[in-house]
């Protein structure tokens, strides 16, 4: 009756220890997943929309940058170099892709803002593709050094499809 006992005894004890070990690691479990569920990384924004202009550019900007784009695919030499330069003003693109959020406060539509500056980067550079294939002496937008200027601020972007995009329209530039 002792070794009966004893047995018993025993596979209680086993037993009883494998429940207290499912349980903790179900309570593990449980804890990473609701640490999936709930965490949420803080996102920086790369630019502070308090640092953003007050306005937003003059009604018909969508026309006007549609318009630039399509006159710099082209390579014509009648492009407005101040439009270019207005549409690579990565802060002006932000504002100018504002949009009411239901709390109240006016959002950049970062994404939206972002492509008009890549579409504007890739359109330069076949601008200046375009100028040395019809043979012109042309060093590019050497004469603009505004647009210079914006392409170095856009190549040090946090962003990196803007970032590549901009180092790419520096190489063809010829401003490495």
């Amino acid at each position: 009756m002792i070794t009966g006992d004893f047995m018993a005894q025993s596979d209680e004890n086993g037993f009883v220890k494998r429940g207290f070990f499912l349980l903790g690691t179900m309570a593990a479990l449980v804890g990473v997943v609701l640490s999936i569920i709930f965490y949420k990384p803080v996102q920086m924004l790369p630019l502070e929309t308090r640092k953003l202009p007050e306005r937003a550019s003059e009604d018909g900007w969508k026309i006007r940058y549609n318009a630039t784009i399509a006159l710099l695919r082209r390579g014509s030499d009648d492009v407005p170099w101040r439009t270019v330069r207005e549409m690579l003003d990565e802060p002006q693109q932000l504002k100018n892709c504002e949009f009411d959020h239901p709390d109240g406060k006016k959002i950049p539509d970062e994404s939206l803002a972002r492509s008009f500056a890549i579409t504007t980067l890739k359109a330069v550079g076949e601008w200046q593709r375009m100028q040395a294939d019809a043979g012109k002496k042309i060093d590019g937008v050497a004469a603009l050094p505004q647009i210079r200027e914006q392409v170095d601020v856009l190549a040090q972007s946090p962003i990196p499809e803007l970032k590549v995009q901009a180092e790419k329209t520096r190489q063809a530039l010829g401003n490495k």
